[in-house]
């Protein structure tokens, strides 16, 4: 019986803080709202893509008219489970989507741990100047995936994380 509570306490922990950094993430629509990656279906566009949460909230309010409440617990199990959400909209980038588009060069950097990545695009928790807009997307993607969250900060512009500490 021991045994079994044990696993479960330990199959449950991920889960739980897979759970509260998605929750921090869609509970913030301030401006210069943080970044969440979701899985996307539209038009012209199949795959993975990053948005800020508020122009997310924006977007499907404006065609569901669901209170932030509802938003949050769908947007979430969509997340939690790694569904994809339906876009009807054909211009993704009016909406606030930056498409994550691997290449060869990100090949290299699929494999760095969480630190490594880290290291290799920030500095004092701020993304080094020699990242591209491009590549920007997809550390934002790969950031989500490890749990770390980023937003652009206020005053500078440039992209910072939120609750990373080494």
């Amino acid at each position: 019986m021991k045994k079994l509570l044990f696993l479960l306490i330990l199959i449950s922990t991920p889960c739980k803080s897979q759970s509260l950094y998605i929750d921090t993430a869609l509970n913030d629509v301030c401006t210069n709202s943080i970044f969440i990656s979701i899985n996307i279906d539209s038009k012209h566009y199949t795959g993975k893509a990053i948005i800020e949460n508020a122009d997310l909230f924006r977007f499907v309010y404006q065609n569901t008219k669901c209170s932030f409440s509802e938003y949050t617990i769908k947007i979430k199990e969509i997340l939690l489970k790694s569904d994809t959400m339906l876009i009807s909209k054909e211009n993704l980038d009016e909406i606030g989507f930056q498409k994550i588009e691997k290449s060869t060069f990100y090949l290299k950097y699929d494999t760095l741990n969480k630190i490594a990545f880290v290291n290799n695009f920030f500095l004092n928790n701020t993304i080094l100047k020699k990242v591209s807009e491009e590549e920007k997307a997809y550390v934002i993607d790969r950031l989500f995936s490890f749990g770390i969250l980023v937003r652009n900060d206020d005053e500078s512009g440039y992209l910072t994380l939120i609750n990373y500490h080494q």
